[in-house]
């Protein structure tokens, strides 16, 4: 599984507060994502952590690996279950339901979908990290499961959560243990300390004033068209654009500012108009869409796009713990009757550097040679972040602490080449290099 790495196996001891390092090598996986549920058969297994505001968070592991920790309360004789495996927050309640199911989270009187998956007597609600915020905040809360609601007091849950994450940390191996949880939105944070990026080194900028020997430079980076396409060719994924330009086009590099950093990409140029993405802020995210078309210039239209919808959605993730972090927004997207358990990260075929979201391909590979008919029985629903069933490209491409989504028509492709989107920052010497 994508999220593991080798480590010394530990025996399953008691796990305190005191302890400084992890006890325990990579999960195996035991569930359909590659984690544990925080209920069922490991709960035999479990070993008192810390306690926090009337909860007791354990801590589990399987055959020497870090399963999961998980904070659990008997008040009012209500058993309620809170935990983390180092990919998922769930919330577990012992109430025996279908295996793939949804239902309702309401927290103080605000009901709103979820689902989930049984183990045993036990029904796990997956957490997306809205959920979970709600959780810490809120007061009371019930979890529809069919005709049932299952009431439980949330008092002391924040503390909780946050001895969870605690237990993770000093338990889990590195590539698991989270340094933070994660913010809910992509709004950039304030500058955190990042490891040395590896970075591919170009000619030292131009000012806009600068001459270049065809063209202008770039507004933003002082680039030339020579110094840009360089950093460009530097890129391991980027071989040629996908689509061959009409006659009387070339590609030409563009560049779009985000907040404070630059991306620079391919862009159609057709009758001394190139095609342009443009940046918005959002609440959640940040997006890029394409505004200028100049397949449509070349057409004798109107190059300007009004009211254009966003191609590209930027958010922040963890370039350490970089397949994690996309499963975590990937499943941020999910909907009611959706089935997470399905569904996973993987590396795209043949788009070196870029991820996708959806059904295990080995397996749809399998039913795709029965039948075309059991290949879309096989193919599971994944939610927004999926392109099962759209006709949109969709796929991840991490750019440093960035994650840029892909959700692109096959027309924009004829303007920009997206594999092609690299951000660049300036080096202490003053060039302009690529962010890996």
């Amino acid at each position: 599984m994508f999220f593991l790495k080798a480590g010394a196996l530990a025996a399953l001891g008691l796990m305190g507060a005191a302890m400084a390092h992890p006890a325990f090598a990579g999960p195996a996986g035991t569930n359909d994502y590659g984690g544990y549920d925080i209920a069922g058969r490991l709960m035999k297994a479990e070993r008192v952590y810390g306690k926090a505001r009337g909860w007791t968070v354990y801590v589990a592991g399987a055959k020497g690996r870090f399963a999961y920790c998980v904070g659990e309360t008997k008040a009012d004789g209500q058993r309620v279950r809170i935990g983390y495996d180092g990919m998922q927050w769930q919330l577990a309640v012992p109430v025996r339901s279908r295996k793939d199911w949804s239902g309702t989270l309401t927290v103080d009187g605000d009901g709103r979908p979820t689902s989930g998956t049984a183990v045993g007597r036990w029904t796990i609600a997956w957490l997306q990290l809205p959920e979970l915020d709600r959780l810490r905040a809120g007061n009371e809360a019930a979890l529809g499961i069919g005709k049932a609601d299952y009431d439980f007091s949330l008092a002391g849950t924040a503390a909780t959560v946050t001895k969870v994450d605690e237990c993770v940390k000093r338990n889990a191996p590195a590539d698991l243990a989270q340094g933070e949880l994660m913010p809910l939105t992509p709004a950039r944070p304030a500058a955190e300390p990042q490891k040395p990026r590896k970075a591919q080194k170009a000619q030292k900028p131009r000012n806009n004033q600068g001459q270049c020997r065809r063209g202008k430079p770039l507004p933003f980076t002082g680039l030339c068209q020579a110094e840009a396409r360089k950093l460009l060719r530097n890129r391991q994924r980027i071989r040629k654009p996908a689509f061959i330009a009409p006659k009387g086009c070339d590609w030409a590099v563009n560049e779009v500012r985000v907040i404070d950093h630059p991306y620079l990409y391919l862009a159609l140029r057709c009758n001394g108009t190139t095609s342009r993405l443009d940046y918005a802020g959002g609440a959640h995210r940040a997006e890029l869409s394409l505004v200028t078309s100049a397949l449509r210039k070349s057409n004798g239209e109107n190059p300007r796009i009004d009211n254009a919808e966003a191609a590209i959605w930027i958010y922040t993730i963890d370039p350490a713990k970089r397949f994690r972090s996309l499963m975590q927004r990937s499943r941020e997207g999910l909907e009611p009757g959706d089935k997470p358990r399905l569904c996973r990260i993987y590396r795209a075929p043949g788009l070196r550097g870029t991820f996708v979201y959806g059904g295990d391909p080995a397996e749809l590979a399998k039913a795709g040679a029965k039948s075309y008919d059991a290949y879309l029985d096989a193919v599971p629903s994944c939610g927004l972040y999926s392109s099962n069933g759209d006709t949109a490209q969709k796929y991840w491409m991490p750019e440093g602490d960035e994650a840029l989504f892909m959700t692109i028509s096959d027309e924009a492709y004829q303007d920009i080449d997206p594999l092609t989107l690299s951000r660049v920052e300036k080096s202490p010497s003053g060039e302009w290099t690529i962010v890996r």
